[in-house]
């Protein structure tokens, strides 16, 4: 049974027949309000090895090699270990409707569909929103996303966070680069659990108007119980600090590909080229190494993908391949690095210091 709620979380009779075409058939709506946040599509997903998350165990310490000699013996080492607990977290959408407005006109299961095709995307809006920016110190019922983990230039993975060089008061964002995999980022949810997003019918039920007073309703609720787990910072690098005022202005404007450049070279594994590679794998006539991993991939925001298509056409020597994905999605690589806008990273961030 639902409880005491207001009329503005339901779908009032404006709603309904403003969906409805001139031969009252519900019409298709033209979503407005959906966003682009390819990082779904990366993202891969596992279910994790304990009912509330996934335990990682990192290594910290290498064993040491010991010199010896004739007649010395060697001591035993042994690699050291930190263990990483990831929460998953619930993320829940639901969907109310009055009965006879779900009726009306003989719509009812048109009309329902629309209003959760609404739900589902602000289930995918608000995932991609805390795979960035959920912070559990916050908001308690929230996993970690990526910024926390990445906000602290002095900190162990500060190294992998660069600066480019925005200040408090200026429009701030940030460019990601992630290294989906095994041994990087990966999405995770429950063991035992269903991944990905799971939907009931509720049926109808008893619901209630502002004033307490009942009516028939039928409804969906959509779930998620899932979290993000890092096996291996260092193959996240967050470009922070992006003035974009100062990016459309060209005044002390960050050199956005030089510090790209920076980021492809911090994670410890590197291997093919676009021109080759050498006996070790790395890159070879001085072209530079992308990484050997699943699927890495740059993130930032419409503006700063248009600003960096500008800056790749006046940047001496150095150009972005453009084409097609297996989808025939138009793409933009990097170094053969997909480079993704993704709507849900902010320009308002706060400066990382």
């Amino acid at each position: 049974m639902a409880g005491p709620d207001t009329l503005g979380m339901f779908p009032t009779m404006f709603d309904v027949t403003s969906t409805l075409d001139p031969q009252g058939n519900t019409a298709p709506v033209v979503e407005l309000l959906q966003q682009k946040n390819p990082i779904l599509m990366d993202m891969p997903w596992t279910e994790g090895n304990t009912p509330l998350g996934h335990q990682i165990n990192q290594r910290t310490g290498i064993p040491e090699l010991t010199w010896t000699s004739w007649y010395q013996g060697t001591p035993p080492t042994k690699s050291t270990y930190a263990k990483v607990m990831e929460a998953c977290a619930i993320g829940e959408q639901r969907s109310e409707i009055d009965k006879r407005a779900a009726d009306f006109n003989g719509n009812s299961a048109s009309f329902r569909l629309k209003e959760m095709l609404g739900a589902i995307e602000g289930v995918n809006q608000g995932l991609s929103t805390a795979l960035f920016y959920g912070d559990s110190s916050k908001n308690p019922q929230q996993f970690n996303g990526l910024t926390p983990r990445y906000s602290d230039l002095s900190a162990g993975n500060g190294g992998n966070i660069i600066d480019a060089g925005g200040k408090t008061g200026a429009a701030l964002t940030s460019i990601w680069f992630i290294g989906w995999g095994s041994s990087g980022a990966y999405g995770i949810f429950p063991k035992g659990q269903k991944g990905g997003m799971q939907r009931e019918d509720l049926g109808t039920f008893d619901a209630f108007d502002a004033k307490g007073n009942r009516f028939r309703a039928v409804g969906d609720l959509l779930q998620l119980n899932c979290g993000l787990a890092v096996e291996d910072w260092r193959y996240i690098v967050r470009i922070a600090n992006v003035d974009v005022d100062a990016l459309k202005s060209g005044t002390g404007a960050a050199d956005l590909l030089g510090l790209m450049m920076d980021a492809l070279h911090l994670p410890p594994e590197v291997g093919r080229s676009r021109t080759g590679q050498d006996a070790y794998g790395a890159g070879a006539n001085g072209a530079a190494p992308i990484l050997m991993m699943p699927n890495p991939v740059f993130y930032c925001t419409r503006k700063i993908a248009a600003i960096l298509d500008r800056q790749a056409q006046i940047k001496s020597g150095f150009t972005l391949k453009s084409g097609n994905d297996v989808f025939g999605r138009p793409v933009t690589e990097c170094r053969g690095v997909p480079i993704r806008s993704c709507d849900a990273l902010l320009e308002t961030e706060d400066q990382v210091s």
